[in-house]
């Protein structure tokens, strides 16, 4: 009897020390490049979630979840991302340069910052509060762009890296920050997207017609732009340039911003989760724009700094260029 007594204590023992490893120690597979060279596409890190928020120093390459008001959706998700703490409370982490091209155009992540005339960024990091960023500063999404993050959306300290690699799923572009953006006077990339009716809408369809690419995902800036780009397409139609809403949502996840636009203007459905339009077009906040002349060549591209005049001004700069160039070949 003594002996089974004996054998439940040490099996609820162990159920016990199970249980605390169980929540106290999680595995998590690292998708990108952001972390290179010290984690790597596939690798498989140790993570230790029960640490008091007083161990958090700077160096500590940590677990965090990134809400939807620091990312680029409202869809009530989160996203685990693995970065390393470079600034605490009470400190002011400072890039000599924009976090991305035309970054100083995005309100979104302008806000959060501070430029000065020299065009350096400063980031002030209240109490409770920590600055993250990868260690492939070119090719990471971080507080560069979110901003400080409170404390409590770190989800744990990564302990190391185990052996071997994950089979993982390809790499994420929401992690990738291109070098520079499409560059102007060479061929738009193709694309081709649905609808919500589910109809397929190709580059093509505009053939010979200028045309304005307005990049919008369901966050509050994108939604407040809408009426102004509603006025914008209105009149840019009077001058024969098209333009087309492009969403970074799914069909189940559009009604938001389908519900603002009018049935006639053309949108079309291209989630970075699963459609490569936004990462071909080098758009990696919202909302933003890309402008294509009547061939198609990109004639310029930026955030929400447009109206009528200007565009129609790059137009017919870029008309005025290729008639000097062909006079010039004559």
């Amino acid at each position: 009897m003594l002996f089974v007594v004996i054998v439940c204590i040490l099996c609820l023992f162990l159920c016990c020390i199970l249980f605390l490893l169980r929540k106290s120690l999680c595995l998590v597979t690292v998708i990108g490049a952001s972390m290179t060279p010290t984690l790597k596409h596939g690798d498989r890190v140790l993570v230790f979630r029960w640490y008091p928020s007083g161990r958090l120093q700077r160096g500590q390459v940590v677990v965090l979840r990134a809400t939807p008001k620091h990312t680029m959706s409202d869809l009530g998700r989160s996203t685990w991302y693995v970065k390393r703490i470079v600034a605490m409370g009470g400190d002011t982490f400072t890039q000599d340069t924009a976090p991305y091209p035309d970054a100083e155009f995005d309100e979104l992540t302008r806000n959060k910052a501070q430029i000065d005339d020299a065009g350096r960024w400063h980031w002030h990091i209240s109490p409770g509060h920590v600055f993250v960023c990868g260690d492939n500063r070119e090719s990471s999404i971080d507080s560069r762009i979110w901003g400080p993050l409170p404390t409590n959306q770190i989800i744990g300290i990564v302990l190391g890296k185990l052996p071997g690699t994950s089979v993982a799923p390809p790499e994420s572009s929401r992690d990738i920050i291109p070098y520079e953006p499409l560059p102007t006077g060479k061929p738009a990339p193709v694309f081709r997207a649905e609808t919500l009716s589910g109809e397929t809408i190709t580059s093509d369809r505009y053939h010979g017609k200028a045309l304005l690419l307005l990049f919008i995902a369901n966050i509050s800036l994108s939604r407040q732009k809408i009426p102004f780009f509603l006025t914008l397409a209105e009149e840019l139609a009077t001058h024969h340039v098209a333009v087309v809403f492009v969403l970074d949502e799914t069909r189940e996840t559009a009604h938001k911003l389908i519900a603002l636009l009018p049935p006639s203007q053309p949108v079309l459905l291209a989630s970075r989760r699963v459609h490569s339009f936004f990462n071909e077009y080098h758009i990696i906040g919202t909302p933003a724009y890309c402008l294509l002349d009547e061939q198609h060549l990109v004639r310029a591209t930026g955030f929400t700094r447009l109206d009528t005049a200007t565009v129609l001004a790059q137009l017919e700069h870029a008309a005025q260029s290729d008639l000097s160039q062909e006079e010039l070949h004559a």
